[in-house]
């Protein structure tokens, strides 16, 4: 079983985001949203909202970095 909800993280270019998923207790995300995901905790805008590539996933989320 597992808990909270997954998104698929790629760039505006179809590569993979590092990292490649971000699993959050937050079901609800928007387009300009901003989010720190993975052991690095990078940071990352959201660009596009999709349909997930899969059932596993709740979305494809489109991102793109976030300098601080």
């Amino acid at each position: 079983m597992s808990f909270g909800f997954r998104f698929f993280l790629i760039h505006s270019d179809a590569t993979a985001a590092d990292p490649g998923m971000f699993v959050t207790a937050i079901p609800s995300w928007n387009v300009g949203d901003e989010f720190l995901a993975g052991s690095a905790l990078r940071k990352f805008r959201i660009v596009a909202i999709d349909e997930p590539p899969s059932d596993d996933f709740q979305g494809l989320f489109t991102v793109e970095p976030v300098s601080e």
